[in-house]
């Protein structure tokens, strides 16, 4: 791994890292006071065991975007983003059933779904993108010859 290069991240990156951010941050917000939500005062206690399929969506989409960032080439961040998609999905649809997002005004609950939403949309199109910027590359790569064989053309 290099250093942290803000270039490194395409729109794929960028979305899920927006998601994520919104993900953990509606877990703070007021979630409202419907039935689905148990009159919860925030995200955390609405979504109940929930919580943590979402907190881990949340960091797993951060990872993917850090190590997008910080590696030269694309395998740690294509792993990382291969294991964020399905879990991004099934996130998606705890939210939007512990949510009750039809009820209510906004609050807590949208910023949830819209982030349960961007995160796989841009697990996805990070993975449509992948490959190593030309900037990053090795260039020439050396070749070797071995003992006996012939010189490589």
């Amino acid at each position: 791994m290099t250093a942290v290069v803000p270039a490194r991240l395409r729109a794929g990156e960028w979305g899920i890292l927006a998601g994520s951010l919104a993900l953990a941050g509606s877990l703070a917000l007021p979630w409202g006071t419907g039935a689905r939500t148990g009159g919860a005062c925030c995200g955390w206690r609405a979504l109940g065991r929930g919580r943590l399929p979402v907190a881990a969506t949340a960091a797993g989409g951060a990872l993917a975007a850090w190590l997008q960032a910080s590696c030269r080439g694309p395998a740690a961040p294509v792993s990382a983003t291969t294991m964020l998609l399905p879990l991004s999905l099934a996130n998606a649809l705890i939210v939007w059933a512990s949510a009750g997002v039809g009820r209510g005004g906004p609050d807590g609950r949208w910023l949830a779904l819209a982030g349960a939403l961007a995160v796989p949309a841009g697990a996805y199109r990070s993975l449509r993108q992948d490959g190593i910027r030309e900037q990053d590359g090795p260039g020439e790569i050396e070749l070797v010859a071995l003992a006996g064989s012939p010189p490589a053309a």
